[in-house]
């Protein structure tokens, strides 16, 4: 796939690393904020490519330096901290895949509790 796709379509992709990062919103308290680097398969535009390495000097500083400036006009800050390999990408993904498998606790609850409906108590 050598041209650009529209939000919403799945593309299938060859991980080629992570750049790992704290990101902070207006001055808070930084949280992680990792991005995951792929390209979509069958893409021929930039060669053989199996890892974040594989890319030239040029772009491997181009891709920290987009996600700073793009915090940095929403008011937030964007540290790059270092980038990872594909196998780090791929036990990224497998994690954030088992977590959002699982069941999810509303407020004051455990997903595995069942709360009965309250019932209106009144003075007799």
């Amino acid at each position: 796939m050598d041209a650009p796709a529209f939000p919403g379509v799945v593309v299938r992709v060859q991980l080629l690393g992570v750049l790992e990062a704290d990101q902070s919103d207006d001055g808070g308290k930084p949280y992680r904020n990792d991005r995951i680097i792929a390209l979509a398969d069958g893409n021929t535009e930039r060669g053989d490519l199996h890892k974040l390495s594989d890319l030239n000097h040029q772009l491997l500083e181009q891709i920290p330096s987009f996600f700073v400036t793009y915090a940095s006009l929403r008011g937030k800050s964007f540290r790059p901290l270092r980038d990872r390999g594909p196998r780090f990408a791929q036990r990224l993904l497998q994690r954030a895949a088992r977590r959002y498998k699982r069941p999810r606790a509303r407020k004051g609850r455990t997903p595995s509790k069942v709360q009965r409906p309250r019932t209106a108590r009144t003075k007799a």
